[in-house]
């Protein structure tokens, strides 16, 4: 079976059903836990943060005094750190907004130790055509995304095509970007589930030497301290299991993928890509937790992007 490499991660909204300060709240005590654990188990040994220098930011305001333990983490390759400023929805911002994200990102990154050199495009709802060359004017040879994809392509990966002829490979997740996500506590559980993935990853692979990059995270989850033990458990049970990051899962990748795809990607065959599903439902699901109240209709102008 197909070698397993587990992307530990945690993806986040800023801001979403719950306003910023509130999301902010939740992701103080994540990200101490990431710390504190890969200060005490040096078995952990990468953590995904989501593709946005903003989470390190948002962070450092509330411990600046975690800042040298959190470069060092950086520097030493076991913490992501960008290459985003922010994820941002494509088709509702500005060419300039998205060129400016990767570049200051990146700048940002490496001042913090390295950034990740992998165009991570986890949940945007649909992706520009010109993304590949976005990506590539920077350095950048590889992206990870889900959405949008278009049903001809029907294994893990794929060249992407702007319209000026720039590419990058993409590594495709066709379970998203949680196939790994609340993974079972118990050795056993944890195993089987493994398993599971292995199994219907399997026609999405290549061959059975292809490792499965499962991202292993969800929307605003902590990660799972007793991961590493669970590892050891699998691995005792006969799986090729380990933790990954984005960049040794392309490093583990075809020098050129194929099929071809070319320009946008607005396939919603995986998952929807409605545009401007995520302006308008913010503020009612507000509304449903009891955080905003509403004094008239909501419109697509309603909520700053």
């Amino acid at each position: 079976m197909n070698p397993i490499r587990l992307v530990l991660h945690t993806h986040w909204d800023r801001e979403w059903y719950l306003p910023f300060e509130r999301f902010l709240d939740k992701l103080v005590p994540t990200i101490d836990l990431v710390l504190d654990t890969m200060k005490n188990d040096d078995r952990f040994t990468h953590f995904h943060l989501d593709g946005q220098i903003v989470l390190i930011n948002d962070y450092l305001e509330r411990r600046p005094e975690r800042a040298d333990e959190l470069r060092a983490l950086v520097s030493a390759g076991r913490l992501s750190c960008g290459p985003w400023m922010s994820l941002v929805d494509e088709f509702l911002v500005s060419g300039e907004s998205i060129v400016r994200s990767l570049d200051d990102g990146l700048r940002a990154g490496d001042a913090l130790g390295g950034a990740t050199r992998v165009g991570y495009l986890p949940d945007q709802f649909g992706h520009v055509g010109q993304m590949p060359q976005i990506l590539s004017n920077e350095g950048l040879r590889w992206a990870v995304t889900w959405r949008g994809v278009p049903a001809l392509v029907q294994r893990s990966g794929f060249r992407w095509e702007s319209p000026d002829g720039s590419h990058v490979n993409v590594v495709y997740m066709p379970f998203g970007y949680a196939q790994g996500a609340r993974t079972q506590r118990s050795a056993g559980a944890f195993v089987d589930r493994l398993r599971l993935e292995q199994e219907r990853s399997a026609p999405w692979l290549d061959d059975e030497t292809q490792p499965l990059a499962l991202m292993t995270g969800d929307d605003h989850e902590e990660p799972n301290p007793g991961l590493p033990d669970l590892i050891e458990h699998a691995r005792a049970e006969g799986l090729d299991v380990a933790i990954a990051s984005l960049d040794e899962v392309v490093a583990h990748r075809a020098a050129e993928e194929t099929p071809v795809v070319k320009g946008e990607l607005q396939g919603a065959k995986a998952a929807p890509t409605t545009r401007h599903s995520k302006v308008t439902p913010a503020s009612e699901l507000k509304v449903k937790v009891g955080v905003v109240s509403l004094v008239g209709p909501v419109g697509p102008l309603s909520m700053a992007v």
